[in-house]
């Protein structure tokens, strides 16, 4: 096929790109939204990045699955991605761990213990409070907190606090520490605007709160109401649901755009091809690994988020290895639960 140098090609891809890094950057904008609302709005660039070039494709006359998801073997992609990863994986914790100890002084610990974890729900502070009155509960940290942000006392108790908790006052939009809180109990009244922290060790830990409270839970502030005790014990089961979610609702979506679209759609623009380890490699991969990286900057405006260029690559070459997505999915999304759980074996 000769190269495909027409505008409209390069107008596709931009075109898709741009409104995908513009719903991204809404996603994050801080809404006080009904919470099935604000479920809808976060998963939309996911969306995008997944069916827009599905859409595109039928508009051009084009099939679908040639751009997203190729002609080879889904079998063997994945194998090749199986391969790529025991190759790849191992001098990567390597190179982390070496990373961390000598330049960041945060030595790693290699104590399975330090990844139990809160319930996915519930990890991570909020990052905003809605006026809504509710008992916002989050942990972080090995730390569980209960937050009153409701207009009346409530009682509540929690099991499963290792140690005396630590009174939390909210003043001016501040969270302060409460003075003298030692002799703090983890079962009775919890004032307005007044809420406890305590650690949470490995095991089962429950929230008792009187039934019909409002909460929310966790960084995305998730609405819920109580019904009966919450399950607030740090266990491994989230990298169960960190794994699916990575693998559904980030490395899906991206490599269908990104190596199955943007690549596949620039390769048309582009005759000269570099033989690679057994992959036809062309400037489509770069570009599209460029691509890639960029839209990471909007997440986290830092100059280090740009590394994934080269993770970019591999996804390509794996791509074009094999003619099918299913590869670079699958290594896409194992790449990201081993940056996870290696992030959390390091520093104190």
């Amino acid at each position: 096929m000769p190269p495909d140098r027409s505008r409209s090609l390069w107008i596709d891809v931009l075109a898709l790109w741009g409104v995908g890094l513009v719903l991204l950057a809404l996603s994050l904008v801080p809404l006080s939204l009904p919470g099935w609302v604000q479920e809808v709005r976060v998963t939309l660039p996911s969306a995008w990045l997944l069916f827009s070039p599905w859409v595109l494709a039928r508009i051009r006359g084009r099939e679908p699955e040639a751009w997203l998801s190729g002609s080879g073997r889904i079998r063997s992609s994945l194998k090749v991605g199986l391969v790529v990863a025991l190759v790849v994986f191992p001098p990567y914790a390597l190179l982390f761990h070496g990373w961390s100890t000598v330049v960041e002084g945060r030595p790693m610990r290699w104590d399975l213990s330090r990844l139990a974890d809160f319930p996915t729900d519930l990890q991570g502070a909020p990052w905003r409070w809605d006026r809504e009155e509710a008992l916002w509960v989050f942990g972080e940290a090995g730390r569980l907190t209960v937050w009153n942000r409701t207009s009346r006392d409530l009682e509540v108790r929690l099991e499963g606090c290792q140690g005396s908790p630590e009174g939390l006052r909210w003043q001016g939009g501040r969270v302060l520490r409460v003075p003298n809180s030692e002799g703090l109990a983890t079962s009775g009244t919890i004032g307005k605007d007044l809420g406890i922290r305590c650690p949470i060790g490995p095991g089962p830990a429950f929230l008792h709160a009187p039934p019909g409270t409002s909460m929310r839970l966790g960084e995305q502030g998730r609405a819920v109401v109580a019904e009966g005790p919450l399950d607030v014990g740090r266990s491994h089961r989230w990298v169960w649901v960190l794994a699916w979610t990575h693998l559904l609702g980030v490395a899906l979506p991206e490599e269908v755009f990104y190596r199955g679209f943007v690549q596949r759609r620039l390769a048309e623009a582009f005759r000269r091809r570099v033989r690679v380890f057994g992959a036809a490699i062309g400037p489509e991969v770069f570009l599209a690994s460029g691509l890639f990286a960029l839209s990471h900057l909007v997440l986290i405006p830092a100059p280090f988020r740009l590394a994934v260029f080269f993770p970019g690559l591999l996804f390509g070459w794996i791509r074009e290895r094999t003619d099918s997505t299913a590869g670079s999915i699958l290594v896409h999304a194992l790449s990201n639960v081993l940056l996870a759980l290696l992030t959390r074996l390091q520093g104190p």
